[in-house]
């Protein structure tokens, strides 16, 4: 998806965490549309987490009890690693091109700080009950994209917690639509749970019919 904001283009792509075939997906982004700046879902802090890894200087990465069995069940469309290889590809080629990278997710701090006020008691325990037996959780998916949207419905639509997503989506349409304005070719990488939520801010934002 192509926005055009005071003479320059904003592409949107999504992406999908983890599988290693996305690597692929943002070469032939980067390729194609010759981008000036490169938008990176994630925050400011993950992004000197994600150049340590990339570096060589993080060699093992925690995983949460949900970060694992989503692992384990991405699995069946090809390999699955950690860093997210798309996120890993998209650094790679930006330096190797000399491109600038922002981070455009919300500050550690603020999430916490939003979390904490956002998400109840009561939404911890829904949360709890839906994610149980994730690991053999009959789900409809028979592609990655449709997993990963299948998969979000159930971690991420209770309550405070579907709040704490939309903010991380109105959050990344804003910096993306605040980046630099000498930047003519803004590429965003989004995560294809939070794409929706991104592009349709920035169409209200830019009065883009959808």
């Amino acid at each position: 998806m192509e926005f055009t904001q005071e003479g320059r283009v904003i592409r949107l792509v999504w992406c999908i965490k983890g599988l290693m075939s996305e690597r692929q997906k943002v070469t032939n982004a980067f390729e194609r549309f010759k981008p000036d700046m490169v938008a990176m879902p994630i925050s400011p802090e993950e992004m000197k987490g994600l150049r340590a890894c990339v570096n060589g200087k993080v060699k093992e990465i925690a995983l949460t009890y949900i970060e694992e069995v989503f692992a384990r069940r991405m699995k069946a469309w090809g390999d699955v690693t950690v860093p997210s290889p798309f996120l890993a590809q998209a650094w790679i080629l930006a330096r190797k091109n000399k491109v600038p990278m922002k981070a455009v997710d919300l500050e550690e701090e603020a999430f916490t700080d939003f979390y904490v006020k956002a998400v109840s008691t009561p939404d911890m325990l829904i949360h709890s009950i839906k994610c149980r037996n994730l690991e053999k959780k009959h789900l409809k998916a028979q592609n990655p994209k449709d997993f990963c949207l299948e998969w979000d419905a159930i971690v991420s639509s209770t309550g405070g917690l579907r709040d704490v997503e939309r903010l991380r989506e109105e959050t990344m349409a804003q910096n993306i639509l605040a980046l630099p304005k000498d930047k003519l070719r803004i590429l965003a990488f989004i995560e294809v749970e939070r794409y929706e939520g991104v592009k349709a801010r920035i169409e209200q934002a830019l009065g883009t019919p959808p």
